[in-house]
């Protein structure tokens, strides 16, 4: 997506119309909206860096935080996300959000069930 954005910026530059890079690229579908998705914040701020979001940085989740959640998962897998929470001193939802979508690991939750003896397994 990044490559066809930067050809689209590219052509425009050369002086192309949307209807032209349209033809010239060759999308699949006809992919205008793309097209003027793209040239539009390229003509309001003069370069290709995007433009300035409103929002407060992130506190909680951080590179660092993924890192010492990583190493405590490596040295005991089998240690409780609650666990980890209580220790770390941050909510629950947080570090579930950060080992699945940042670490994109699946934590389980262990069952216990019945023990099979051979005889049952027999029948």
């Amino acid at each position: 997506m990044d490559q066809d954005r930067s050809r689209i910026i590219l052509l425009f530059e050369e002086g192309k119309s949307p209807s032209e890079i349209d033809k010239l690229l060759k999308f699949p579908n006809s992919r205008r909206k793309l097209i003027y998705r793209t040239i539009k914040p390229y003509t309001d701020t003069g370069g290709r860096n995007d433009k300035r979001r409103s929002g407060l940085p992130r506190s909680v989740t951080t590179q660092r935080l993924k890192k010492v959640l990583r190493e405590r998962i490596h040295r005991n897998p089998c240690r409780s996300m609650r666990e980890m929470a209580s220790e770390l001193r941050i909510s629950r939802r947080s570090i579930g959000r950060v080992v699945k979508r940042g670490l994109e690991i699946h934590s389980f939750q262990r069952k216990r069930v019945h023990h099979l003896s051979d005889l049952v397994k027999r029948k």
